[in-house]
């Protein structure tokens, strides 16, 4: 069942839609519980591996002469005409 039906009690469509808000808050607490350690082994465990990574890279890219991405700095601006 769902959806509680109409010929249900009150107290009882009640008991019914707590359970299932604590099931559905248990279920975010959890995901969000493994997307945190899943960010802590990446940044904290995994940080040292991943900057060098980054650094072999960046020597590679740098030995081979070849230029993949090129920083520019870029300014926008906009004009508003103000009503009189």
């Amino acid at each position: 069942m769902f959806w509680p039906r109409a010929s249900l009690a009150p107290e009882e469509a009640s008991r019914l839609f707590r359970t299932r808000l604590l099931k559905a808050g248990a279920v975010v607490l959890v995901t969000l519980g493994l997307l945190g350690v899943r960010l802590c082994r990446l940044q904290v465990s995994g940080g040292g591996h991943f900057r060098a990574l980054s650094e072999s890279n960046r020597l590679r890219l740098k030995r081979t002469g070849n230029v993949c991405v090129q920083a520019m700095a870029r300014y926008s601006a906009d004009l508003l005409e103000r009503d009189p």
